[in-house]
């Protein structure tokens, strides 16, 4: 799925319910004035800047951070500062939506800055196998980035995304579209519609290319595809099958992979070692205990970095929660 979330999603939350004219302004001031200003500076100050706007946009939310911080609060009771998880939730939503204003100036002498990988090696062993595999992603960072330093190596990357997802309609929509397709076309590889038919995406997959997915559902209103319940924090959570189908009907590997700001001021990608699936027996057997393996790995990493995942807002019964 493509990383813009517009400004409405982004410096919306109580500012649009009690302004709509403000809502606006922030959305040109985001994508004119500050875009054009960014295109004077190189990716890596590009990101800082970006992070300065995520911080400053959380810290005028205290309503918002409220509603978070309570969510966070009930699915992880021993964390310590609830509120400060939620500031960094919602700036983590800012950063990875603003990150595509980088692609632009992203090259093989630009990408190491800002991304970095941590698993290489899972890739290159399926290839040697003579197939490709498929990097299964949480909501965290941008995945962009990941598509960009995979090919700027070497790999051929594809990506399965949700298709149109509803979007907040507002007088200049029309514009934001035309700035996110700009964007989008500076993506490597082909993107693949995950409701559509999936012939030509296993063909890649079993031909030695890569394929990159979210398996956490979305983070819009919208719930596209089958899920399963998984066990996730205590919680029953419906999660997507799509990663852990499209594995098994390829024969290829999933790996969980998640994308975490990096020490160095970018982001680290972490691509783990393959799930073991049951590739032998009944179907939904095997889409159950692939769907929970990844809620697994996903409750990890949220014990370890919460602040880092932008779908805490969904965490609700009614939604992400049955």
């Amino acid at each position: 799925m493509m990383e813009v979330l517009f400004a409405q999603s982004m410096l919306g939350g109580s500012l649009s319910s009690s302004n709509e004219t403000l809502r606006e302004a922030a959305e040109l001031l985001l994508w004119f004035p500050y875009r054009w200003g960014l295109s004077l500076v190189g990716a890596p100050r590009v990101l800082r800047n970006n992070g300065w706007l995520g911080w400053f946009s959380a810290h005028l939310r205290d309503e918002e951070v409220d509603a978070v911080a309570q969510i966070i609060s009930d699915a992880l009771p021993h964390s310590t500062d609830p509120g400060k998880i939620a500031r960094q939730v919602l700036a983590a939503r800012v950063v990875d939506g603003l990150a595509p204003l980088c692609y632009p100036r992203l090259d093989e002498n630009t990408l190491h800055k800002v991304v970095r990988f941590h698993g290489l090696l899972h890739i290159e062993r399926s290839r040697k196998e003579g197939h490709g595999c498929i990097l299964a992603l949480p909501h965290m960072g941008p995945m962009g980035l990941l598509l960009l330093g995979l090919s700027n190596q070497g790999y051929p990357v594809n990506r399965l995304i949700d298709g149109e997802e509803a979007q907040e309609e507002s007088r200049w929509s029309w514009a934001l579209q035309g700035i996110q397709d700009e964007l989008e076309q500076h993506l490597p590889g082909a993107a693949f519609d995950a409701r559509g038919y999936l012939r030509p995406i296993i063909r890649r997959l079993q031909g030695g290319e890569v394929a990159v997915m979210a398996y956490d559902g979305t983070p819009g209103d919208v719930d596209i595809g089958r899920r399963i319940v998984v066990r996730l924090l205590g919680r029953e959570v419906e999660f997507p099958v799509g990663p852990v189908y499209l594995a098994l009907r390829a024969g290829v590997p999933l790996h969980p992979t998640v994308i975490v700001a990096g020490a160095h001021g970018g982001f680290d990608v972490h691509i783990e070692p393959a799930l073991s699936l049951d590739r032998e027996g009944p179907l939904n057997a095997a889409l159950e205990d692939g769907a929970q393996k990844l809620a697994t790995h996903l409750e990890a990493y949220l014990k370890v970095n919460p602040g880092a995942w932008r779908v805490w807002p969904r965490f609700v019964s009614g939604q992400m929660i049955r």
